[in-house]
């Protein structure tokens, strides 16, 4: 019979983070939970060079350690990739309305102000947007579900605006 198990046993904050350090971290916590590390299949993490390099890197030393395992790169990247091809076929590209929107307001506390006061419009407590970096994918839901929590007052500030292509494209 086969199991499968995948699980976070722990989360270890190292300001070191060299290939050598996050090996013996991870063969650290494989030891305290009484893993056996023969056991490891694959090691999935970000493709960097300290985690992927060709010469010295965590998956080379887990290599060196278990033969057999493979490399798994970032799962997280990767559905990012997909999620991120499918918006290919919405209207809008929603990571640079996210990007436009704050940047109309983050260089401006003449409009911020305004927009407060359409906050005080729609009777909902002013709070700030969220920036979408678009290199850090993790900040991407957390953006859009800000913007459609407060959409509201943003929307009625922009209709409120003289009208423009760009003023359109954000709504």
């Amino acid at each position: 019979m086969f199991f499968f198990h995948l699980a976070l046993l722990q989360l270890i904050e190292d300001p070191y983070e060299t290939a050598v350090d996050i090996f013996q971290n991870a063969c650290k916590v494989i030891n305290d939970f009484q893993l056996k590390i023969e056991n490891l299949t694959s090691v999935g993490a970000d493709n960097t060079n300290v985690n992927f390099g060709e010469h010295h890197s965590v998956f080379q030393l887990f290599k060196n350690e278990v033969p057999h395992i493979v490399q798994g790169n970032c799962y997280a990247h990767i559905l990012h990739n997909a999620a991120k091809h499918a918006h290919d076929v919405l209207p809008i590209d929603i990571e640079s309305v996210l990007c436009k929107i704050y940047s109309h307001f983050s260089r401006s506390a003449k409009r911020i102000e305004e927009l407060k006061a359409y906050y005080e419009f729609v009777q909902s407590e002013y709070s700030t947007l969220l920036q979408h970096i678009l290199i850090r994918w993790l900040s991407l839901l957390r953006s859009i579900e800000r913007l459609l929590e407060k959409y509201e007052p943003i929307k009625l500030y922009f209709l409120n605006q003289p009208t423009t292509i760009k003023n359109q494209q954000l709504l």
